[in-house]
């Protein structure tokens, strides 16, 4: 005898035909959704286009308020004998020398899809507070014997630089001379490639947001800064930069200059470039900071920072690599939760070679290791660790101190000629050097701990 289960009748009825209304309003949701995300792929442009022109915007305002702070005054008349460019550039255009010089009075724009092309020789001269403004792609061709001169029309009065916006714009820059600009070239959302450009008395030679920047033997000279204020000769915000066999050299100033400012790269590789600095406190030569990972410094010489030569905090991670730091007050720093390898580096004449610290209240401490580096004639003390973090050294030589760790040794180090940037190391003797504590015949020292004779 089998058994029979009644159910009621609405319980059949909702188990067997799905709620009409219900269904419509998930049906219209989807659809909703769909339409949203379609919009929003579709409005990207728009939105980069519109992102674009407020930086645009915001770079103007920076300047005006510089000129307006020394008291330069724009001007709308193109001087004699110079064939003034126009306020846009919707079509390709070739600037020759044939009729060169050029002159831009306020700005000119080169609109998305256009080409500007300037070839070898040409000089292009600009008004107060002047720029250029490419939206499209710039092709700037100098060669060797005949660079491309981008400069103020006055002597000693300031034009903007160069924008380059857009992740439809490109710039492409040879042989360049950029000269007596406030900005040098300012990118956003784009890919600059440099090549044997040269930068003279630009007070901020490059600026990047979400940029990709590649400059290869480019270099940085100030015979002259006006500039009053802290400022970062190259700043990274975000995007990569490839920086190889260039030469920096900052100002004399007592404001505060770092060479270059690396805040949430994705990657940043500095190759066989020398960084030298000069008095202004609290100047460091690379400062990388703010979550920026894959930043390799390798086979660099950096000189004469008041700080750091290179500074790396705010949980970044970077690798330094046969790179020389002398005359600074720290070598390499590590602080607030930052990590760094440090291979083959040399530190001579440093007050410290290597420090990790904690500088933020709570942000925690950094953390190395030093292998196979040279500290000679550290003035302080080689390395210095305190008690939020954490600091390995091995294989590395001193002539101060013998260091605590594996591979480690205390002996004479001479270099081959540090006064002509020869810092490579031309003997070592594994004997205590003159100068060293000498209360204890081999005196061992744990990082951080400085043992005075």
């Amino acid at each position: 005898m089998g058994l029979t289960f009644m159910l009621p009748a609405d319980v059949h009825s909702h188990s067997n035909k799905p709620d009409a209304s219900r269904s419509f309003r998930h049906r219209l949701l989807i659809t909703l959704c769909l339409l949203l995300v379609l919009g929003a792929l579709g409005s990207l442009p728009m939105l980069e286009h519109w992102d674009t022109r407020r930086k645009v915007g915001q770079w103007r305002e920076k300047i005006e308020w510089l000129m307006a702070q020394e008291k330069a005054v724009p001007t709308t008349q193109a001087p004699h004998g110079v064939t003034p460019l126009p306020a846009l550039l919707d079509t390709d255009k070739v600037l020759s020398p044939n009729h060169s010089p050029y002159y831009v009075a306020y700005q000119t724009e080169l609109a998305r899809g256009a080409t500007l092309t300037v070839e070898p020789g040409v000089r292009i001269e600009f008004g107060p507070g002047a720029g250029l403004v490419s939206l499209g792609t710039l092709r700037v061709q100098g060669d060797d014997a005949n660079p491309v001169q981008l400069a103020p029309a006055m002597s000693g009065v300031e034009w903007a630089g160069i924008f380059v916006g857009g992740t439809s714009s490109r710039a492409h820059l040879t042989h360049a001379e950029i000269s007596g600009a406030y900005y040098g070239i300012k990118a956003a959302r784009t890919r600059l490639d440099m090549e044997h450009c040269r930068f003279l008395n630009v007070r901020e030679p490059y600026s990047g947001s979400h940029a990709h920047l590649v400059a290869r033997n480019c270099e940085v000279v100030f015979t002259n800064f006006q500039a009053r204020g802290n400022v970062n000769l190259f700043r990274f915000w975000k995007g990569s930069a490839e920086v190889v066999d260039c030469d920096i050299q900052c100002p004399p100033t007592d404001f505060k200059v770092d060479a270059f400012d690396v805040d949430r790269v994705e990657s940043a590789h500095f190759l066989r470039t020398r960084i030298r600095g000069v008095t202004c406190p609290g100047a460091d030569g690379i400062d990388v900071g703010v979550g920026s990972r894959r930043v390799r410094i390798e086979d660099c010489i950096i000189t004469g920072f008041v700080d750091k030569g290179v500074s790396v905090g705010e949980k970044a991670h970077a690798q330094v690599e046969n790179t020389v730091v002398a005359y600074c007050a720290i070598g390499v720093g590590i602080k607030d939760e930052a990590r760094a390898e440090i291979r083959g580096a040399t530190f001579y004449k440093t007050n410290v070679g290597v420090e990790c610290f904690e500088k933020m209240p709570g942000a925690g401490g950094g953390w190395a290791r030093v292998e196979g580096s040279v500290f000679a004639h550290v003035r302080n003390k080689e390395v210095g660790v305190d008690a939020k973090s954490s600091l390995v050294v091995a294989d590395c030589v001193s002539d101060k101190h013998l260091l605590e760790g594996k591979g480690n040794r205390l002996g004479i180090i001479r270099l081959i000629d540090p006064s002509r940037g020869r810092f490579e190391m031309a003997s070592f003797s594994p004997r205590p050097a003159e100068g060293a504590a000498l209360v204890e015949p081999q005196p061992r020292m744990r990082c951080g701990e400085v043992r005075t004779p």
